[in-house]
């Protein structure tokens, strides 16, 4: 299975409440092991064991910066969190729900963009504290399906039930807690629009509905169990069989054959052999007009599977064709990883504009490269912006933000960032917060420090215009 399906296995063990141990086996030799005691996830071993356990307690304003450093400090080798409560800085419930966070982090490492083989032992486990209930899983698999699981892979995944009815299943409700996440809520009238036989086709087509959140919710309610797909809609016009052509071609265009191979691969077309076959399914009958534009667009997607398809038949070539999409994905992470760094250079210097040209350019070469989604942020909050397009903006950085995955949160540029984004929507008090926790984090980081600065000498100047003219003239004459 692929890597991008783990969120939607441990929703299913979790709501079966089941009990035993769930091993993962990367294509590197790596092992991971995910602990179930009745439904509840009570441990999380996996190769990384990188602790942000000092920068969740300061950025969760649980810990100062210097207590943390007093307890790394430490002459009696005590755990970081059993200094803290021992010395009376830290209560052992805080700390339970750090370490549920930390276990949210080694989760979000198993779930990647490579095939993985996993197995299920039931077995009897202990419950221990802290543990990961249904509930507080909810959240997180909100979070997995927003930061870490590709529209790409989204796109391929879903190509076959694209034309079909998505309806409610028998365990939505409409105050499911579900229902009020950021991703269900950016998109105006969803749940309304489920009642109404809609296809996923038809919710991309929604003006003003953003494409990424269009398959990230509809993924989220699908992995909660609150949606399945039913039948099939038939292409109800010409027009809308042109709208679910355009999608596919899209997605297909410029692609190797070992690529549209490995895109219906995902989608669960088929075996290769009967790939072709089922695959017309989904792009409907032939048009009846030879010159209409839908039909010469439908013999063109039908021509590029056609091919794709038969060198899949040649298991040398696409063997070739593997080993080359290779080198050239590893090529285009180094090309995107120098390029990252020129981007930094650019961001520091306030050279917005520059910052995102750049950015659009890696995200085509390497769309996961880390910090991707902070730097974008950054460079949009940065970048002037029309006063008409402002709140457009905005809503594109709170999805950006959104996909920020939780391991890319601890360290002084994400609550550099969010005080931006605080600071751009009007909130001084949210910006000044997140940029103390900026500068605590990290006191050499520069922009944090200018931009506290900035906001502590806005702050004075607008107190100063608010003073009572009687306060403020008295002030010049008070005898120091």
């Amino acid at each position: 299975m692929s890597g991008f399906d783990l969120p939607f296995l441990y929703s299913l063990l979790v709501e079966t409440k089941s009990s035993g141990y769930l091993n993962i086996y990367n294509a590197d030799g790596s092992v991971s092991g995910i602990s179930f005691c009745n439904g509840n996830i009570v441990g999380v071993d996996v190769d990384d064991k990188t602790t942000f356990l000092g920068e969740m307690l300061i950025q969760s304003g649980y810990a100062t910066p210097a207590d943390v450093q007093a307890a790394l400090r430490d002459k009696n080798n005590r755990r970081i969190g059993n200094f803290l409560i021992q010395n009376n800085q830290l209560s052992p419930h805080a700390f339970d729900l750090i370490l549920m966070e930390q276990m949210n982090i080694r989760l979000v490492r198993t779930i990647v963009d490579q095939k993985i083989r996993v197995n299920f032992a039931s077995a009897e486990v202990d419950m221990t504290n802290p543990s990961i209930d249904a509930d507080t899983l909810a959240f997180y698999l909100h979070d997995w399906i927003a930061s870490k699981i590709t529209v790409n892979w989204l796109k391929s995944l879903y190509m076959m039930w694209a034309g079909n009815v998505i309806v409610k299943s028998p365990t939505f409700r409409d105050d499911h807690p579900a229902l009020q996440m950021s991703l269900i809520k950016s998109l105006d009238g969803l749940v309304g629009r489920l009642n109404n036989q809609v296809t996923l086709n038809q919710l991309l087509d929604v003006k003003g509905y953003n494409e990424l959140a269009v398959y990230k919710a509809i993924h989220f309610l699908l992995t909660k169990g609150l949606v399945v797909f039913a039948q099939k809609s038939a292409f109800k016009s010409p027009q809308e069989q042109l709208n679910a052509l355009k999608k596919i071609w899209a997605d297909l265009d410029g692609k190797t054959g070992f690529q549209v191979v490995a895109y219906l691969d995902n989608s669960g077309v088929g075996s290769q052999g009967d790939m072709l076959q089922e695959f017309l399914t989904v792009i409907g009958d032939e048009p009846a007009d030879p010159t209409s534009e839908v039909h010469v667009l439908w013999s063109k997607v039908k021509k590029l599977v056609g091919e794709a398809t038969s060198v899949a038949q040649d298991t040398n070539q696409i063997d070739q064709m593997r080993q080359a999409n290779q080198r050239t994905e590893a090529e285009a992470r180094l090309r995107a990883g120098s390029l990252m760094e020129e981007v930094k250079k650019s961001l520091q210097l306030n050279q917005f504009a520059k910052a995102l040209e750049t950015l659009n350019e890696i995200t085509k070469l390497s769309p996961q490269i880390h910090q991707i989604h902070i730097y974008n942020s950054w460079a949009k909050l940065g970048a002037p912006v029309d006063p008409a397009r402002k709140m457009a903006m905005l809503k594109e950085v709170e999805l950006e933000l959104l996909q920020v995955p939780p391991d890319e949160r601890y360290d002084a540029l994400f609550p550099f960032v969010i005080g931006l984004f605080n600071k751009a929507k009007g909130d001084v008090v949210g910006a000044r917060k997140s940029l103390e926790k900026s500068v605590a984090m990290d006191s050499s980081f520069i922009p944090a420090r200018r931009e506290l600065s900035m906001l502590s000498a806005q702050t004075k100047k607008q107190d100063v215009f608010n003073m009572d003219l009687k306060e403020m003239v008295s002030g010049f004459f008070k005898k120091k």
